[in-house]
């Protein structure tokens, strides 16, 4: 990616609130370029911490003494010390930086280049609709603050706990989005957009974690562990012997909301629920016994990290530790235990925010004894197709934040309104500096696609619809992204790969062999690891959409450190896979940055002690990652329609 085609994504990132995806772009963008001054200007929109705000605008100056707009924002964020703030302590975000500056000056500077669209209004920049102009909408990434299930190769993740985190800044859902699911078509990946509840102000701003700069001026998105070691395997923690049931008055409130669910839902109380509310300082050794539990490891974590950065999602030395651990949890928000029948709210008292919040999980609660969820072989360990899990927590997530929105409507009072309206949640239960794009979009799938998949279903047959789906259940990504194929019955094509391990010889291992689907064959290509190497993000959901079937298998030699990829795609029409293949080819391109190899078969690249090839036939795809040309030569030859 091109220093002015990074600075417009963290820019139109910027301008959405998604100030995540923004330090990811701008960071990694002034390692290669440290003197790009717009590249600070931006960054000092994206970062929360008002001295590192400050930081970013004097290293503008240093490279410009000359620039206005930093002059203007330095002295915004520097008050003056002879006059005491008579307010409370403000949000370290400008709730809308771009109309905030138009606000308190006189004569607006120059926007950032990057922030000057082409056929843009320079108003609509600055936060204010130009005529005729789109709205532009906060992501979902931002609005629903869940996290991606643990790793797949554990499966442990939303295996383990469904879990919700609560809509940042108050802002909810609503279902202009969900139309779609009325007609007989809903387009590729159809991004849910937010708005306010009724009765909400339109100006809250939208919090972030506190993210701040590494040490040194030229930033790195390297990772290091986390502070905090993984727990030993001998450790062990049990999880309600300590934990205080809610007062009587908390108690009653939390019978209400069962009763209203129940109403919602139209399915009867079984059993009581296990119901906890607990303070976020209580999280982290609960979700690390659940994690233990389950039979998670440092060591499955790693080759799980293996996993991912042969597929491009993650760098090598990002560590997944406390990735996973959000990935139970996220936001203040809340999750259930199927397996036990426990609910927990995440939450210092229980007030509007963890009524809220409390509907979702009980909502799961309920539809559990129903239907009892944990026999369906996702829960607490993904058995099998690790898509078909993942669509099945489509299912049930959209599930449950239909029942919160439903609550919402029918039962919050005024005091809920408050309190949601005054919530500023951060976006972490467990903070982590720059986690990869790839973790920030996948955790919007089983609430945003899952919440569009459950209303198709309850539009065309209400609650009963939806109950019809526990019967008959998704079988793939594709079927969440497209409920009419559901509907329709569309199945899954079986790919049946020849193992690799005979092949490859001895010292080799299997740490993968699943199918991607077509949500992560589409995350693969617009939200890798390596920036330069994401492709446009229409293009890439226009490139997974004909998906049909695949299969992938990673292999890890210990001693020699190396890894082995092979990924087999099988597309609904030739015109389907010869869309994927261009645009795979493209991303690979970018990846592997090398030699270009000339080969009897495929497109191949060599660098870095890596061979990577693509090759296409008929319906067909194939990508081979391999140490070297004689291990291509001996895996391709397991797949004869490739020679």
């Amino acid at each position: 990616m091109q220093l002015e085609e990074a600075l417009k994504r963290a820019a139109d990132s910027i301008r959405a609130g998604d100030y995540g995806s923004a330090r990811v772009i701008l960071i990694e963008t002034l390692r290669l370029h440290p003197d790009a001054e717009e590249g600070w200007l931006l960054l000092s929109y994206a970062l929360e911490d008002p001295q590192e705000k400050i930081r970013c605008l004097e290293r503008v100056l240093h490279l410009n003494p000359d620039n206005q707009l930093a002059q203007h924002r330095i002295a915004k964020l520097r008050p003056s010390p002879s006059i005491p703030s008579s307010g409370g302590a403000q949000p370290a975000h400008e709730e809308a930086p771009l109309a905030r500056l138009a606000r308190t000056m006189g004569a607006e500077p120059e926007l950032p280049r990057a922030m000057r669209a082409a056929g843009r209004d320079s108003a609509e920049l600055r936060g204010r609709p130009a005529e005729g102009a789109t709205t532009l909408r906060e992501p979902m990434g931002e609005g629903l603050a869940s996290k991606r299930p643990l790793p797949r190769g554990l499966a442990i993740a939303g295996g383990v706990i469904l879990f919700f985190g609560v809509i940042a800044g108050g802002l909810y859902l609503t279902f202009n989005f969900i139309d779609r699911a009325q007609s007989t078509e809903v387009g590729p990946l159809p991004t849910p957009t937010l708005l306010q509840p009724p009765d909400l102000p339109t100006n809250l701003p939208t919090d972030v974690s506190g993210v701040g700069l590494p040490p040194e001026w030229t930033p790195t998105v390297t990772h290091t562990a986390t502070s905090t070691p993984p727990p030993t395997a001998t450790r062990t923690v049990t999880l309600t012997a300590t934990m205080i049931p809610p007062d009587a008055t908390s108690a009653a409130l939390m019978d209400r909301i069962d009763k209203e669910v129940a109403d919602i839902r139209g399915l009867p109380v079984r059993k009581d629920v296990g119901r906890y509310v607990i303070s976020a300082i209580r999280v982290r050794p609960i979700l690390e016994a659940t994690f233990l539990g389950a039979g998670g490891s440092q060591e499955a974590l790693q080759d799980e990290a293996r996993t991912l950065s042969s597929l491009g999602l993650i760098k090598p030395t990002y560590d997944l530790y406390t990735n996973a651990l959000n990935g139970l949890t996220d936001s203040l928000g809340g999750f259930f235990f199927p397996w036990s029948g426990e609910l927990f709210v995440i939450g210092d008292r229980f007030t509007g925010v963890e009524h809220w919040v409390y509907s979702h999980e009980y909502g799961h609660a309920i539809v559990d004894q129903e239907f009892h969820i944990g026999e369906f072989g996702v829960y607490p360990v993904c058995e099998g197709d690790e898509q078909r899990c993942q669509a099945i927590r489509a299912l049930v997530e959209g599930d449950a934040t239909l029942v919160m929105y439903q609550w919402w409507q029918q039962y919050a009072g005024p005091q809920d309104y408050r309190d949601i309206q005054n919530y500023r949640p951060p976006r972490q239960t467990l903070p982590e500096q720059y986690p990869p794009p790839y973790a920030y979009k996948d955790s919007e799938f089983p609430y945003s696609y899952g919440l569009v998949f459950v209303n198709y279903l309850h539009e065309r047959g209400n609650w009963a619809g939806v109950n019809e789906a526990y019967h008959n259940l998704p079988a793939s990504t594709e079927q969440i992204l497209h409920p009419e194929r559901y509907v329709s019955g569309e199945p899954v094509i079986q790919v049946a790969d020849r193992e690799l391990g005979a092949s490859l010889g001895d010292g080799w291992r299997l740490l993968e062999s699943n199918s991607l689907g077509e949500w992560t064959t589409y995350l693969i290509l617009a939200y890798g690891a390596d920036i330069s190497a994401q492709m446009d993000d229409a293009n890439s959901q226009a490139a997974a959409e004909g998906w049909g079937g695949d299969h992938y298998q990673v292999y890890y030699n210990d001693e020699a450190g190396q890894t082995v990829l092979a990924a087999h795609w099988v597309w609904d029409t030739s015109a389907d896979q010869s869309e994927f293949s261009r645009l795979m080819k493209e991303h690979l391109e970018q990846r592997f940055r090398g030699t270009v190899l000339n080969r009897p078969h495929g497109a191949c690249w060599g660098v870095n002690q890596q061979v990577s090839c693509i090759f296409s036939s008929g319906l067909e795809t194939l990508w081979l990652l391999t140490p070297d040309e004689e291990t291509q030569d001996d895996l391709l030859a397991l797949f004869p329609t490739f020679r």
